[in-house]
Order: C-alpha cells, then sequence, then structure tokens
C-alpha cells in the first residue's frame, strides 16, 4: 500500500519523540502536537506560543534524504537556518542524524538564542521567550551573517551561531586593545570567502613581568601570529 510508509515513519517519529522526552535531555518545554503524512508539529518553548515542523523521509531511517525543519514564526527563522545546517550532516552518513540527536540539537539551539528565565519566572510565566528572540533578532541584524562567510558542510548550527557571536565580540576595537587580541578569518581557497571555521589570530601587548615578553624583546618581535581552526561541534 502506497501510504504504509508515511504511516511507518509517523510511528516512527512518535516513539523516538517520546524515548528523547522520558531520556536524560534538556526540552526546552518542547511538545510533540502532532504527527501527520510524516511532518511531526513541535511546541516549543515554556509558554507554548512558538512552533516548529520536522519532515521525515518516508523511507526513514534507511535513507540518505535529510530531516528538516521549518517555522511559520519570523522569529524562529535564525533558528529554522541553524538546525537545517546541523541536520545535513556528514554526507556519508545515512541517515546523517537520528531523529533524537535533530530534537537535542533544537533544544539546545533553542536554548541558546534567549536567555535563561529568573527561578520566578518558570511559576509566574513571566518571562516571553517569543519577545526575547525577537529582540535578539533584531540585534544580530548589525552583527555578522552566516551568509557572508564560507561555513564548512561539516559545521553544525550551533557551533557557526557561536563562532559569529565571538567574532563580533573579539572584532570590536576596545575588546581587542583590552585584551591583545585580533583575529582576521582566513579565506576558503575554493570560494575565496571568509572561513568562519579557520581564524588568523594576532597576540599584541604582553605583560613586561611575563617571561615570554622578554623572550620576544631579545628576538625584536613585538607580536604573535597563531592559526585557530575551530571543531566543527565547536
Amino acid at each position: 500500500v502506497a501510504f504504509l510508509p508515511t504511516i511507518m515513519a509517523d510511528e516512527i517519529v512518535k516513539t523516538e519523540f517520546k524515548q528523547w522526552a522520558d531520556g536524560d535531555n534538556f526540552t526546552a518545554g518542547a511538545k510533540l502536537k502532532s504527527v501527520k503524512d510524516g511532518v511531526a508539529t513541535v511546541i516549543i518553548g515554556n509558554q507554548g506560543d512558538l512552533a516548529f515542523t520536522m519532515k521525515v523521509p518516508a523511507d526513514y531511517p534507511n535513507t540518505k534524504t535529510r530531516v528538516s525543519v521549518a517555522s511559520k514564526d519570523d522569529v524562529m527563522e535564525d533558528w529554522v537556518e541553524q538546525v537545517n545546517q546541523f541536520c545535513q550532516g556528514p554526507s556519508a552518513k545515512t541517515p546523517a542524524f537520528t531523529i533524537e540527536e535533530i530534537l537535542s540539537e533544537c533544544a539546545n539551539s533553542f536554548a541558546e538564542l534567549v536567555e535563561p528565565p529568573e527561578e520566578d519566572d518558570f511559576d509566574t510565566g513571566a518571562h516571553d521567550v517569543k519577545a526575547e528572540m525577537e529582540k535578539k533578532r533584531e540585534t544580530a541584524k548589525s552583527g555578522p551573517s552566516a551568509k557572508d562567510f564560507f561555513i564548512p558542510p561539516q559545521g553544525t548550527g550551533s557551533a557557526t551561531a557561536r563562532l559569529l557571536s565571538d567574532l563580533e565580540r573579539v572584532r570590536d576595537a576596545d575588546w581587542g586593545r583590552k585584551f591583545g587580541f585580533f583575529a582576521e578569518l582566513a579565506k576558503d581557497p575554493e570560494t575565496g570567502m571568509p572561513d568562519l571555521y579557520h581564524w588568523h589570530i594576532q597576540l599584541v601587548n604582553f605583560d613586561k613581568d611575563d617571561s615570554l615578553y622578554g623572550e620576544l624583546k631579545q628576538r625584536r618581535v613585538d607580536s604573535i601570529y597563531l592559526d585557530f581552526w575551530f571543531p566543527f561541534d565547536y
């Protein structure tokens, strides 16, 4: 029967979601609302006003087709992009990730987009997750965007988001002068775009009481240059 694989996929989604929710996981208030035709609708956030869908291939897990997520909530746009980058995973693995692994990435990356609520907010519901995400989204518009950089296919969504945040911080001139740390991105040889996972680091302004300062002075060197390669799950 043609629709039998879809029904089986629906049952697998329900089973894996339950296993994930029952396990030792941070769920970010995620709840499975419905599953139909391989599309799961999940409510996320402590106020239950944000939702996303997860599309699962009919022949999961015996497929190379990737699971993908989507959301009608505008504030979830960056989060959706981040999770879908994770879902792509290493192409050699089939499937790239299990539903449980993707749900964990969903919860963890969601937590990174919002400030953790105060203890009292859990009881009163005063922590407005949607407003917090909208505020962060507006702030992010002025910062670096993943579209401006080369992102290795193995890079996870959470690692990419973290690196974008770190890059914005270290590029601040005052921050660099204070800590003596400056960063520029290496260029990907194939695309010519700045590689977000490969940084050129310059260290300056060493403490005069540090033995390293004396060694550098003897060699008439006033700075140190380093290459940083960040792990794909940074």
